[in-house]
């Protein structure tokens, strides 16, 4: 009689073994990618309100400086604000372009006591928007006989085309020369 082998275990993994292993690190993966996604959304979103901050603060200050130094004359109807500039030493507008843009433009009173703008010049360089625009600019004089008190501005910050603002900043500006102007 033959004496029988004991079969030799084999060292490895079974294939259940193997296919356990294999959901469990899906499953892993899955979540890896979806906490990754949600922190790449997170990090846009918050680049994008800090890009939103700072455009709204440096055009702030820009419109604080012009308002401040320069004499208010009127508010349009388009929402512009038309202002003798202290930095210009002309009356000029403030107003936003077709693209939410802060620009100035040169104005002049017509024959018939219309104003004429003439062209528009931008106040802010193109790549200071960081792919944003000001989707609300407007003015709301406080005078008291021929002197302007203050103006209240209001100015908020969007992503072109978008339907929500990102930041909106309410101010308000003390004239440093608050009487009053015509134009031409």
């Amino acid at each position: 009689m033959a004496a029988r082998r004991k079969p030799r275990a084999r060292g490895g993994f079974s294939l259940a073994e193997t296919l356990v292993a294999i959901l469990v690190l899906s499953f892993l993966s899955s979540a890896a990618a979806l906490g990754v996604s949600q922190a790449l959304l997170q990090r846009n979103k918050s680049i994008a309100l800090a890009d939103a901050q700072t455009v709204a603060s440096t055009a702030a200050q820009i419109v604080t400086h012009q308002l401040r130094y320069g004499r208010v004359a009127s508010v349009e109807s388009d929402g512009a604000i038309v202002l003798a500039s202290g930095v210009y030493q002309t009356p000029v507008c403030l107003s936003l372009d077709g693209e939410g843009h802060l620009t100035t433009q040169g104005v002049t009173a017509t024959a018939e006591g219309d104003l004429s703008r003439g062209r528009a010049y931008a106040l802010l360089g193109e790549d200071a928007y960081c792919g944003l625009c000001l989707s609300e600019l407007h003015f709301d004089i406080h005078e008291s006989g021929d002197q302007v008190q203050a103006v209240d501005v209001r100015l908020a910050v969007a992503k072109p085309g978008g339907t929500e603002d990102l930041w909106t900043l309410e101010f308000s500006v003390t004239p440093m020369d608050p009487q009053r102007f015509e134009v031409g």
